[in-house]
């Protein structure tokens, strides 16, 4: 790395501040590099901009959850560990599922409504929800989240920043076989858009 590189490497926060092509290039290494943190992190912050049901379970089934396909690697503060945490979601996925219509052919029956059809609204989910696995995150002495940002060079391409410019073996296959199929579909129909053509 050069000096003019290292002068524009910035941290993780400022990225995701700025936003940009800086922004997609540091989720793109932090998908190729499995630095998963990081990119919950961001998509966190995406989701305290506009909290949603759906956002919520799909951050929690793809990083939090015990058969998450991207779980974090603080075991110690996630399900099932954490009876509370995963609770609450399942209770939010619960009032989620209860608020849903219920097609029957070409008639749509309203779970928990009325004689006259009154849907039940929606619940409401909660903006904190994740503040403190972020804070948990910031506490670590390896500090994931800060790590990405340090380590990561906005002159290069998001291949050029892994070691010897390419993705490993286990890299390509978390790309092409988990993160591509499944994990980007979920969060983008989850409404995290700006990942949508990430990695």
């Amino acid at each position: 790395m050069s000096d003019s590189t290292a002068v524009a490497r910035r941290s993780t926060e400022e990225h995701f501040t700025r936003g940009g092509k800086p922004l997609l290039d540091l989720l793109a290494f932090c998908v190729m590099s499995y630095r998963v943190e990081a990119l919950f992190a961001f998509l966190v912050r995406e989701y305290r901009m506009q909290p949603t049901p759906l956002r919520a379970l799909a951050l929690f089934d793809v990083f939090c959850a015990p058969q998450a396909p991207a779980r974090m690697r603080v075991l110690e503060v996630l399900p099932p560990r954490n009876l509370v945490f995963q609770a609450e979601l399942e209770r939010l996925r619960e009032r989620w599922i209860a608020s849903q219509p219920v097609r029957l052919g070409d008639v749509a029956i309203e779970p928990g409504s009325d004689e006259m059809g009154a849907l039940r609204p929606p619940p409401v989910a909660p903006k904190y929800v994740f503040d403190f696995l972020l804070a948990h995150l910031q506490e670590l002495p390896e500090d994931p989240i800060g790590a990405a940002g340090r380590q990561f060079d906005p002159a290069l391409s998001p291949d050029e920043n892994l070691p010897g410019g390419r993705m490993s073996a286990g890299q390509r296959a978390f790309v092409e076989k988990i993160w591509q199929p499944r994990i980007r579909p979920m969060l983008v129909a989850a409404g995290f858009w700006r990942i949508a053509t990430v990695a």
